[in-house]
C-alpha cells in the first residue's frame, strides 16, 4: 500500500479496483490528489467510480481540479488553544482545562454515497 512518500500509483488503484475497493482515505489531502490522480489515469471517475477523503489541508483541499472532501481535525482551534494557554500561563493565569476538538467531516464533490456491492 501507499505510505505518506510513496503516491499511490495505477497498480495500487487498479489491484483496489480488482477487490472492488469504491472509496478511499488518505492520510492528507496530498496523498488524495495523487489518488484521484491514478483513479482518472485508470479510466475512472471521482466520485462516480471511487469516492475519496483527505485528512486535514483545508488549502490543498480547496484548490486542483476537485474540491476534496476532508476530516477537519481542528487545527486552527487546537493551535488558539495553545496560544492562549501559554499567554496565560506568561501572565500568571490559570489555564482552563484542555480542549477537546473532535474531528469533523467537510463534505465535497470528492464525495459520493455507498454503492451497493
Amino acid at each position: 500500500m501507499a505510505g505518506p512518500d510513496i503516491p499511490p500509483g495505477p497498480s495500487l488503484v487498479a489491484q483496489c479496483r480488482e477487490r472492488g475497493v469504491t472509496a478511499f482515505i488518505a492520510a492528507s489531502s496530498l496523498m488524495s490528489i495523487n489518488v484521484i490522480q491514478a483513479i482518472e489515469a485508470s479510466g475512472r471517475r471521482v466520485p462516480d467510480d471511487a469516492a475519496v477523503v483527505g485528512i486535514g489541508g483545508r488549502a490543498l483541499a480547496e484548490g486542483g481540479n476537485h474540491r476534496l472532501a476532508r476530516v477537519d481535525l481542528g487545527l486552527d482551534a487546537c493551535s488558539r488553544a495553545a496560544l492562549d494557554y501559554i499567554a496565560g500561563r506568561i501572565s500568571g493565569e490559570t489555564p482552563a482545562a484542555g480542549l477537546l476538538q473532535p474531528p469533523r467531516l467537510e463534505s465535497a464533490p470528492s464525495l459520493a454515497p455507498p454503492r451497493p456491492a
